[in-house]
Order: structure tokens, then sequence, then C-alpha cells
């Protein structure tokens, strides 16, 4: 009886390492597929991709000069008659058109000012799909452990099923007590309630998914997370989109301050008349009227100044938010560092001790040298350590995730 009880155990729970494997099918929502299911459908990404168009449309209107002036006048009126326009030789029909020319460079520097925020405008949409692929992973990971934490405790539940009608019939026999009855069905009450919270929090974290893939969510999960989430990635924050943007704007800020500096070139108006006269020469007129720019100075220096110093201001922007990736970057590192070792430890030591002591106390129980209590624990403690051994890999893939975030060095 004593071996036949053994061989249960140790049957049902060497199932738990095969049971969802079984489930490999193409129903199984991947890591990658989420990712793209999220990005297909994602309105913010579209909402972004419509601003960078904009933009590119906004940097070919600003580059343009101005629509040309045409006017119609009529000179010389007689005021006694002022519809005869043979009553007064000096009477004539002007026909005028004029062209303005904004100040130095300042179409060409305003082109190139909204080229560097189309820019950016691209870099947005390249931050809010690594930010949402981003998103997506941890999620997933998070579904991943609650699935796994679930059948590992569903595994300890049918040990208890198994066990509770033989340990009731030894008890009917006189060759158990009745502790051991009472103590399994506490085991049994105790581990439901856990199941329970577990199905809870499987099912929170499947909701929150679904806000970015439907329907999709309620798929089934392969038995191991993707080897890239186990494993530390290399990379530089300088490269990431958050410090590329604020490069580019940095660089629009400089093309500011060349525009200041064109407020001291001269604004040109180009006219040209032709005046229409009865029994006479037509004439003539061309013109050009110059802005000049002499009694403004103060005003262009502190202009100047200002862009000057936010010219500076962005760059300091952009170091400080170089120094806040990088220290989130080391963090993070460190944080997988130790947890690899941790699963080391765990994986070549700790589990492989309690599989063995299991075995001992397995072969004293058989023996009659050891309680069901004293197995049943050991089992447990085999149960949470491969609880923690799940908790600590899907703690490193959340480390990576945030890695391969920080580095720009994602993996498609």
């Amino acid at each position: 009886m004593h071996s036949f009880i053994f061989s249960i155990l140790w049957c049902i729970c060497a199932s738990l390492l095969i049971v969802q494997s079984a489930t490999a099918n193409s129903s199984v929502l991947h890591l990658a597929e989420a990712e793209k299911l999220a990005l297909a459908d994602d309105i913010e990404l579209q909402r972004r991709n419509l601003l960078h168009n904009a933009q590119a449309q906004r940097a070919i209107s600003v580059s343009q000069l101005p629509n040309p002036k045409i006017s119609l006048t009529a000179l010389n009126l007689l005021v006694e008659q002022p519809f005869d326009f043979d009553a007064e030789p000096l009477t004539q029909g002007v026909i005028g058109i004029s062209q303005r020319f904004p100040r130095g460079d300042t179409l060409n520097i305003q082109r190139l000012r909204e080229e560097r925020q189309g820019d950016s405008r691209l870099l947005d949409i390249q931050i809010r799909r690594d930010q949402l692929r981003k998103s997506v992973r941890r999620e997933w990971v998070n579904v991943f452990e609650a699935q796994q934490r679930r059948t590992l405790l569903h595994g300890l539940h049918e040990v208890y099923a198994e066990l509770m009608p033989i340990v009731t019939a030894q008890y009917e026999v006189g060759a158990g007590g009745q502790e051991d009855v009472l103590a399994l069905r506490l085991k049994q009450a105790v581990l439901t309630d856990r199941i329970t919270e577990q199905d809870s929090k499987l099912q929170q974290h499947r909701h929150r998914l679904r806000e970015w893939i439907g329907d999709a969510a309620s798929r089934a999960w392969p038995a191991r997370l993707p080897e890239h989430l186990q494993r530390i990635p290399s990379g530089d924050v300088r490269q990431h989109p958050e410090i590329q943007r604020l490069t580019l704007q940095s660089r629009s800020q400089r093309h500011q301050v060349n525009l200041a500096r064109q407020a001291y070139a001269p604004e040109y108006d180009l006219n040209a008349r032709y005046g229409l006269r009865d029994g006479r020469s037509d004439v003539l007129s061309v013109g050009v009227n110059i802005d000049l720019p002499l009694f403004s100075t103060e005003a262009q220096d502190a202009e100047l100044a200002r862009q000057q110093h936010l010219h500076k201001a962005s760059l300091s922007a952009r170091d400080e938010r170089i120094r806040a990736l990088q220290a989130q970057r080391l963090t993070y590192l460190s944080n997988a560092r130790n947890l690899l070792t941790r699963l080391q430890q765990w994986e070549e030591a700790i589990l492989p001790e309690i599989g063995q002591m299991t075995q001992v106390v397995g072969g004293e129980y058989e023996t009659g040298n050891a309680s069901l209590n004293s197995l049943l624990k050991l089992r447990e403690s085999d149960i949470q350590g491969r609880e923690k051994l799940v908790s600590l890999r899907a703690e490193l893939a959340r480390q990576v995730i945030e890695l391969l975030y920080l580095n720009a060095g994602d993996v498609e």
C-alpha cells in the first residue's frame, strides 16, 4: 500500500512538467503574434501616423513664397464726371502686381525646421510601438506566470484527491490515524482557496491583455518563455528613440536660432504697375520696398538671446534624459544578473536536493519509518520550489523586457 501511494505521488507530480506542452497547437498564442496583433490595431499609432503626414505637408507649405498680390486702380477721375474716362487726359486705369520676399534665408530655414519636426514625429511613432510592445510583453509574461502557477497548484490538488480515499481506507482498517484524514481535508480546503485566488489573478491579466489584442487573450499559452526573454541583451541608451527625438528637437531649436538671426536682414517687396491711358501712351512703373530693421535692434537681440537659451536648455534636457535612462538600464541589468544567479542556484542545487530528500523519505515511508505528513510536506516543498522557479523566470523576463526597451536592441 505504501509503495502504491508513493507511486501516485511521483506520477502525478512528474506530469506537471508536460501538462501544458500537450496543448501546444495552432491555437497557442505566442508572444510574437501577440505583439503583431497589438501593433496592427492600435488607434494611437494611427493617430501619430496622421500627425506625421500632416507635418510632412507643413514642411512643404512653409517653404513657399507668399502669394503675389494684384491691384486694379482707376486714377485721376473727375469728381463731376466719375465714369467719363475721356473727360480728363490724366485719367488712367492701373494694373499692379507685387511680390514679398521674406528676410534672408527664412524660407529654407523654416523648411529645415519643419523637416526635423517631421523626423521627430516618426520617432513618436517608434516610441509608441516600443511602449506598446513592452506593455504587451509584460502582460503576456504575467499571464504565463499565472498559468504556470495554476497548473502546479492543480497538480498538487490531484495528489490530494488521489490520496484521500487511500488515507480514509487506512483509517477505517486501523492502519492510520484520524488526524491524517483531517489534515488532508484541511490541506485540500486551503489549496482550493489558493487555486481560486490564482484563477482570479490569471483572469485579471488576460483582461488587461485583451485591451490590446482582443479575444486572442483567451487562447492557450505556450509551456515555455521565449528564449530571448531569458538572455541579457546588449545595447546603448543613446540609440533610444526618446534620445533621438530630443536630439532632433534640439536641432529644430537651433533652426529657431537661425530664424532669429534672419530678423536682422531686410524684407523685400517688388512691385510693378502698368497704366492704361486713352489716346496717350501707356506707362510702366517698377519699384521695390525694403524693410530696414534699424529701430528694432533691441527687440531682435532679445529674441535671438531667447532662442539661444532655449537651444541650450534643449541640449541639457537631452543630456539629463540620457543619464536617467542609463541609471535605469544599470538597475535592470543588475537585477537580471542577480536573477540569473538565483535561477542557477535553484535549478542546480535546491530543487535537486528537494528531490533527493523526497526519495529518501519515500523509501522510509514504504518501510513504515516515516509518516505520510512528512512525505506530503516534501511534495509541497517541491511544488513551492517549482513555483519559485516560475516566479524567477518570469521576473527575469520582465527585467529583460525593460532592457530591450532601453537598449533599442529590440527583437522582432
